[in-house]
C-alpha cells in the first residue's frame, strides 16, 4: 500500500507592508519501516501526543499581536487607575477580563511572548532567522520574562505605583533589545532599513 504523503500549507499576511514572506510548513509521513526522524538539535521537545512546538508568525507580527498591546496596557496604569471601569469608552480594559485582571493578564502575556521568541524555527519579517544563536539576545529575552512576571505580581496588590515603578524597567527591557537587534532611525537609532534587523553588529 503507498503511503499517502499529506503537505500543510499556510501562508501568513502581515496586513502591512514588508512583514513576512509566507512560511511553509510540510508534514510528511514517513516510509514504511522507517525510523522516526530525530528532532534536530535544540529543537523544541516533542509535547505529549508526540506533537512539537510550531511557529507561525514572524517576529514582528507576534511582537505587534502580543508585546506591544499589552506593554500599552501596562503604560496606561500611569494615568489611568484600572480598577475605575469605563465601559463606554474605548481603551485596553474592555470586555470580560478588565480592570486589574487586565494588567495581570498583560504581565503574564509579555512574560510569555519571551518564551515564544525563544522557540526554534522563527523568521523575523525580512527574512533573517531570529537570532537564537546569539547569547545576548536570550539573555534579553529573559530579561523580559522577568520583568513581564515582576509587572504580574506588582498588578497582583492591585496598587498603581507597585506597577508604575516598573514602567521604566520595562521601557529598558524593549529597549535593550531594540537598540541591537530591531535598530530604528525613528528613535535615535541608526538609519538603516528593515533588512538589517535580527543582525548583530549593526
Amino acid at each position: 500500500m503507498t503511503v499517502r504523503r499529506i503537505f500543510f500549507t499556510l501562508l501568513l499576511s502581515a496586513g502591512v507592508a514588508a512583514l513576512s514572506l509566507p512560511e511553509i510548513a510540510t508534514a510528511q509521513a514517513p516510509a514504511r519501516g522507517a525510523a522516526p526522524a530525530q528532532p534536530a538539535r535544540g529543537a523544541a521537545a516533542p509535547a505529549r501526543g508526540g506533537s512539537t512546538s510550531r511557529v507561525h508568525g514572524t517576529l514582528a507580527q507576534i511582537m505587534r499581536a502580543i508585546a506591544f498591546p499589552n506593554s500599552n496596557i501596562i503604560f496606561n496604569v500611569q494615568d489611568n487607575d484600572p480598577a475605575k471601569k469605563k465601559p463606554d469608552q474605548n481603551g485596553p480594559y474592555l470586555g470580560a477580563y478588565q480592570g486589574w485582571e487586565g494588567v495581570e493578564n498583560a504581565g503574564l502575556a509579555l512574560a510569555e511572548f519571551a518564551n515564544l521568541i525563544l522557540i526554534p524555527g522563527r523568521m523575523c519579517s525580512n527574512g533573517q532567522p531570529v537570532p537564537l544563536n546569539q547569547p545576548d539576545f536570550v539573555k534579553l529575552a529573559e530579561a523580559l520574562r522577568a520583568t513581564g512576571m515582576a509587572e504580574y505580581s506588582a498588578a497582583k496588590t492591585k496598587r498603581q505605583d507597585a506597577v508604575n515603578k516598573l514602567s521604566d524597567r520595562l521601557t529598558e527591557t524593549c529597549a535593550n533589545c531594540h537598540d541591537k537587534y530591531r535598530p530604528d532611525s525613528r528613535i535615535g537609532g541608526p538609519k538603516v532599513g528593515p533588512e538589517k534587523r535580527c543582525t548583530p553588529g549593526v
